[in-house]
Order: structure tokens, then C-alpha cells, then sequence
């Protein structure tokens, strides 16, 4: 049987977050700006930055002199009656503070020739509006290096390719977690006052970059005892046949629109108002009424794009130019040609239940960004990585003010014994890394 011994390494912190992607370095930057020791620990290499990375980097946000009621209307009207409004009303409310946060961090947003924001309306809504990075392509991964420069800045300690695998309770409150280092093997025990869960939404992930969030925080949370909801939605998506393409919710405001194998734009008889420009979900149920009726395949068309739109959205640096590059290769322009598209199922949605505070049922673990399960599958451009930021922010501050009101947590040895047991009989590690080491 396995024992606690060199292999096993306990780290004591104020605060753990599990998860070190957008949401979860907003609050360790947070909460360490407040005084708080932190500890970020995540799957993905060090500083990664979760799915932000391979974002685009649009932000919703509401600007001076915009009504934050008029955009939580407009989300009321899109998301069927299922929005939390008050908490949308708080995200909407802080979205322009975290957007002047991002340029001082180094993150520059497109404006327009009178050194305006320029915003990208989404879905046909009358206030929603995304504002896209200055330079396509490299906005997500200015936002992770502008947010990884603050936490080094600030002492905010992190922990890479280390999986968490269960959260340890003590008299029914979290004292920490569990987890392991996916290349060493050595089996981890994280202590903490308060510990805040940022894995990002739902579980089953079928495709456009986001399997890196597979639901693993949800699971460990509901195992822990906190609740759940909206994971009886799934999300659909509109996807190349060949590749995969970031900005469709950038394109469509712009005059992309889909068109069936006759070259007729279909979705004006299905959404007559909006066409095109309707949610995902519209356009996927068009598509196969087109394709049933012998209409098919279905085309994403890009002609009517003028010169300077399609500079909005064109990559210019970053991974999604050496993917553009890699398709001009083939043959394949997405910006001059149309493109054969097709429906694609694209993640479980739900999440953990929290107050506005980001307070779960279960004492001592805190929830932000995505992991709190948030909409009923439907999607606006820029609203996640809003989300991420403001609650990221909010949630540090509140559990760092919860943490300072906190004693250090015992562990009941036992118990983290029992998951090293488990989780090293499961997955057999010392045999594999020895196959490993002499191979």
C-alpha cells in the first residue's frame, strides 16, 4: 500500500484556486493585491492560461453613458427568461472597470478612426456589443501574458501540470484539495482557509479548443456536496468541415451570412428579422432543414465583407495567422471564398450553484468564471471572457475578506491517504513512469 512519504508534498496557503485560466488569475491577483497568501494550481503548463489563450480576445462590455438595464434586457430577451439578472446586472455594471484593467495591462482593444472603442453588435441585439483585440490573433494570449505579468509582480505563487483531483472537507467546511503532478507523479496535499474553483464550465467537450475544460470541477464539487445546475443544456455550434475557426460571432454582425447549395441566404425564412445573425442554435436548425430539403451542403459566405470589416477579424499574429497560413497552403481562404460548414455538437453546459458573491452551499469553497454554469447553451461573442474578469475580481476580493476571518484548516491524514490510494492504484503511476524511464 502506498504511504505518505517523500512522494507526497503538503502546501499550506490563505487561498487555493484550481484552475489557471482568466477567472482564476483575476482573483489570485485579487486577493494577493489585498494582502492574502495564494496559490494557483492548474493542469495545463505553468502560465498556460486556460482556454483565454486560444480566444480571440473579444470583451463585452458597457460603456460610459450606456444603460447596464438596457444590455441585461437584451439578455433576457436572448436567453429565453433563463438570466440571473442580478448578477448580470453586477457583471455588466464592473464590465468597462475590467476592460480599462485589461488595456493597463498591456491589452489594446480596436477603435475606430476617431480613437473610439469600436464594437461588433451580437446576435442582433440591440446593446450587446463586443469589442475585438487591436490585432487579431493575439488578443487572448495578451490578456493571459498581461494577467501572468501581474500575478509574478505581485508574488502570487502557481503550480503547473498538477491535476486536482478531490476536494478535503473538515467539519463539513473545504480545507483543501488533493492532486498530483502529471510528469513527476508526486502526489500533492494543498491546506487553505478558502478555496475557490476556476475550471471552467460543463463537461463533455467535443471540439473547437475546448477540451482542455472537461467538467472535472464540477464533478469534484457535486462529490463534495455543492450544487448544480444548467447542465441539462447542451451547446451547438456552426463549424467548418475541414478546420476549425475562431470569430463566426465577429463575421455574421459583418455580413457574413450562411447560404445553402443554390447560393439562396436561407435564414432569412427562418428568423426573418435577423437572418443570419441569429443565435447559433437558429442556424444549426436551418441548416438541416436545408440539407433535409435537398438543399445542401451549406456554405458560410463571406462576400458581401468589405475591405475594412474583414480587417477586424483577419489574423495578423499569434496561432489562429499560423493557422490562416496553413490554410492558404491548401487552398482554403476563409475570408475570400466560401466554405463548406457544417452542425456540430460543442459542449455539456452547467456548473456549480452561487450567490452573487460566488458563495456555493458548501462552506469554505467559492466558485468563478465559468465554473458557475451561467446560460442555457447560448452563445454572444465576448460575454466569457467579460464574465471571467469580473467575477474573478469580485470573487478574490470577497475571499480574501473570508479568509482573513479564518483559522488554518486541519487535514485529516487518513483521508488524504485514502485519495493517494485510490487515485495511484487507478491510474497505476509508478508503474508507467518507470516504463517511462527506462524506455
Amino acid at each position: 500500500m502506498t504511504t505518505l512519504n517523500n512522494s507526497t508534498k503538503t502546501i499550506e496557503t490563505d487561498i487555493l484556486i484550481i484552475g489557471g485560466g482568466p477567472s482564476g488569475l483575476w482573483a489570485a491577483n485579487r486577493a494577493k493585491e489585498l494582502g492574502c497568501e495564494v496559490l494557483v494550481v492548474d493542469k495545463g503548463p505553468l502560465d498556460w492560461g486556460g482556454m483565454a489563450t486560444l480566444s480571440g480576445g473579444d470583451f463585452d462590455a458597457v460603456l460610459p453613458g450606456e444603460n447596464v438595464d438596457d444590455f441585461v434586457q437584451d439578455l433576457v430577451y436572448y436567453y429565453d427568461g433563463l438570466c440571473d439578472q442580478e448578477f448580470m446586472e453586477m457583471v455588466f455594471a464592473n464590465s468597462y472597470d475590467r476592460l480599462k484593467d485589461y488595456e493597463k495591462l498591456g491589452c489594446e482593444f480596436l477603435t475606430g478612426p476617431d480613437g473610439k472603442l469600436k464594437g461588433v453588435p451580437q446576435r442582433g441585439l440591440d446593446h450587446v456589443k463586443l469589442y475585438p483585440a487591436r490585432v487579431k490573433g493575439t488578443g487572448g494570449s495578451d490578456m493571459t501574458r498581461g494577467l501572468v505579468k501581474r500575478a509574478d509582480e505581485l508574488g502570487v505563487k502557481r503550480l503547473g501540470r498538477t491535476l486536482v483531483t478531490d476536494l478535503l472537507k473538515n467539519n463539513g467546511k473545504i480545507s483543501g484539495a488533493v492532486g498530483f503532478d502529471t510528469i513527476s507523479g508526486d502526489f500533492y496535499i494543498f491546506k487553505a482557509k478558502a478555496t475557490i474553483l476556476a475550471t471552467g464550465e460543463g463537461g463533455w467537450k467535443s471540439g473547437y479548443h475546448s477540451h482542455t475544460a472537461c467538467g472535472e470541477g464540477t464533478h469534484m464539487a457535486f462529490r463534495a456536496g455543492a450544487e448544480l445546475r444548467n447542465l441539462e443544456f447542451v451547446r451547438v455550434w456552426n463549424c467548418p468541415t475541414q478546420f476549425a475557426w475562431e470569430s463566426q460571432t465577429t463575421l455574421l454582425p459583418l455580413g457574413a451570412r450562411f447560404v445553402n447549395a443554390r447560393g439562396e441566404s436561407f435564414m432569412e425564412k427562418y428568423c426573418p428579422t435577423i437572418g443570419s445573425k441569429s443565435d447559433q442554435h437558429y442556424n444549426v436548425i436551418g441548416m438541416a432543414i436545408e440539407a433535409r430539403e435537398g438543399r445542401g451542403p451549406i456554405y458560410f459566405d463571406v462576400s458581401r465583407l468589405n475591405l475594412d470589416d474583414s480587417r477586424v477579424v483577419k489574423p495578423q499574429s499569434g496561432w489562429q495567422v499560423l493557422n490562416y497560413k496553413k490554410l492558404l497552403s491548401l487552398g482554403i481562404d476563409l475570408f475570400t471564398q466560401k466554405t463548406e460548414w457544417m452542425p456540430q455538437l460543442h459542449q455539456t453546459c452547467g456548473g456549480l450553484v452561487a450567490d452573487i458573491e460566488g458563495r456555493t452551499n458548501v462552506p469554505g469553497l467559492f466558485v468563478t468564471g465559468c465554473a458557475r454554469g451561467l446560460e442555457p447553451g447560448l452563445c454572444i461573442g465576448g460575454i466569457h471572457l467579460c464574465l471571467t474578469a469580473v467575477t474573478g475580481h469580485r470573487v478574490g476580493a470577497i475571499v480574501a475578506e473570508y479568509a482573513g476571518s479564518q483559522e488554518s484548516p486541519s487535514i485529516e491524514s487518513d483521508e488524504a491517504l485514502e485519495y493517494k490510494n485510490r487515485l495511484f492504484s487507478y491510474l497505476a503511476l509508478n508503474t508507467r513512469f518507470r516504463f517511462f524511464n527506462n524506455h
